[in-house]
């Protein structure tokens, strides 16, 4: 599988791509469209007062507010032109701080007029200057009748804040190099999102929800993720962090794809998908919740529920990338084919993470890495499943292909390979394997070994680490065998 990483690459040329998920083909030119009227407005009017909720009074002074920093915010009325006509002004000089009304709905109808648009139609204008949107609460949407157009798109120069808002609805065409159904990007543009949802988007290129090829920070409060098992199950996702759900993409990064600088934190990712496409080989359907090819920094982020076509079911990390993650779990998310939590092929170091309960159709239900190196410290990979849709496939903890996985003081515990001929319940390993001070236990696979499969690999393993309670054996038949393992 080792020469598979790259192949995402050829999907550009792959025939008959740029029509999937129904988008009916390419975009017609988003500078040569224009804006419609009130039609374009949508939200809550106060009551059958004017679209901006005014009351008929004298507001101007009403226009300006300051946050806690004593910046000044220009308001935005609760209508779609007059966004656009305010983001117009920000590029057009010296950038902007906008609040929009509280709870308003900003329905975009169509693309807004707008220079020639490189990677698909866009329904606010590109972010060119620094622009700050507080949300205050409102949704920006695309119309479900509307033709296919991202909501947000950060050009080179452009420095985005965007917080308190919902992103929905956007649908980038394009194909493989274009994405970002929501939110994206540009190389030289830079973007800051707080507090913020991005939901129900969709792309046929990388990047279902956000597509990142700048620099951009994902927040939310410190406190989220901390109370999980909250009885309040009901209480709003935005009082606590970023949600990036519900998203699509036909390749890469159903949530996010990135393919520059990345930090995300106080997020949760779930219920996002990438298909991909099966020309000859697979091409792209890899980070069904995030797709890095960079450097992505996680921190106190949850990913669940996420599903790759091809893999990482969670997180894919690239080939060259680089991914640090803390205080991660990456839990219930699927791949059809390889890492059902985490596929890597670059750098991956996990700290304080937990990696439970993911499938996989063929190897490493938890973490599949293939020629990269995989550490993790104080973490727990526990209950994941391999070969789902395979009789001969291994590693329902952990597969290792040709690279190097490290663990310290970590647990590796109720995995199952299932297929009828798998091995190695907890790791299959057929390169370098590095244990200190971890337990590999209670694993399971319908053939021996059920702990560790050492195939013709590297093991080394301390005097502080165990191995033990595995079925049908812990480490027999390995070679060459694995140290400090009986039975």
């Amino acid at each position: 599988m080792a020469g598979l990483t790259g192949v995402a690459g050829l999907a550009a040329f792959a025939p008959g791509v740029s029509g999937a998920f129904g988008m009916g083909g390419s975009l017609s030119n988003a500078g040569a469209q224009v804006l419609v009227d009130d039609s374009r407005t949508a939200g809550d009017d106060k009551g059958g007062q004017d679209p901006g909720g005014r009351d008929g009074k004298d507001h101007g002074k009403d226009n300006d507010h300051r946050d806690s920093k004593g910046d000044e915010f220009r308001s935005v009325p609760c209508s779609a032109d007059e966004l656009i006509a305010a983001i117009v002004r920000g590029n057009a000089g010296s950038g902007a701080k906008l609040r929009l009304a509280e709870k308003c709905t900003y329905t975009l109808t169509r693309s807004a007029p707008q220079p020639p648009v490189p990677f698909g139609a866009v329904g606010l204008p590109i972010i060119t200057q620094s622009v700050t949107i507080d949300g205050n609460g409102s949704t920006i949407v695309r119309a479900a009748n509307a033709t296919p157009f991202r909501i947000l798109e950060v050009g080179s120069g452009g420095d985005l804040t965007l917080r308190d808002v919902t992103i929905k609805g956007g649908q980038a065409d394009g194909g493989f190099g274009a994405g970002g159904g929501g939110i994206r990007i540009d190389i030289g543009g830079r973007a800051t999102i707080e507090n913020t949802d991005v939901v129900y988007n969709q792309t046929n290129g990388l990047g279902g929800g956000i597509a990142n090829f700048g620099v951009a920070k994902i927040l939310g409060r410190s406190e989220y993720g901390k109370d999980w098992d909250d009885k309040d199950k009901d209480k709003e996702k935005k009082d606590d962090g970023s949600n990036i759900s519900n998203n699509s993409a036909l390749f890469d990064g159903g949530g996010i794809h990135n393919n520059g600088t990345l930090t995300v934190e106080n997020t949760r990712l779930s219920y996002n998908n990438t298909i991909g496409t099966f020309v000859t080989l697979p091409l792209g359907g890899a980070g069904g919740g995030l797709s890095n090819s960079r450097s992505a920094i996680l921190d106190n982020v949850r990913l669940d529920n996420n599903t790759a076509g091809f893999r990482g079911g969670g997180i894919r990390g690239g080939l060259n990338s680089t991914t640090e993650a803390k205080n991660i779990e990456v839990n219930d998310n699927r791949a059809g084919s390889e890492g059902g939590g985490i596929f890597t092929d670059g750098a991956f170091y996990l700290k304080h993470g937990n990696v439970h309960h993911n499938e996989a159709g063929q190897r490493g239900g938890g973490v599949y890495n293939q020629i990269g190196q995989f550490t993790a410290e104080e973490s727990r990979i526990s209950e994941n499943t391999a070969s789902t849709n395979s009789t001969i496939e291994h590693g329902g903890g952990i597969y290792n292909g040709s690279g190097t996985v490290i663990l310290r003081r970590s647990h590796v515990e109720r995995n199952r390979a299932v297929g009828s001929s798998s091995q190695a319940g907890g790791i299959y390993n057929n390169s370098t394997l590095n244990l200190t001070e971890t337990k590999v236990t209670d694993n399971i696979s319908t053939l021996a070994p059920g702990g560790i499969f050492n195939d013709g690999g590297q093991v080394t393993v301390d005097q502080k680490s165990a191995i033990s309670g595995n079925r049908p054996t812990n480490c027999t038949p390995s070679s060459p065998p694995v140290p400090n393992c009986f039975g």
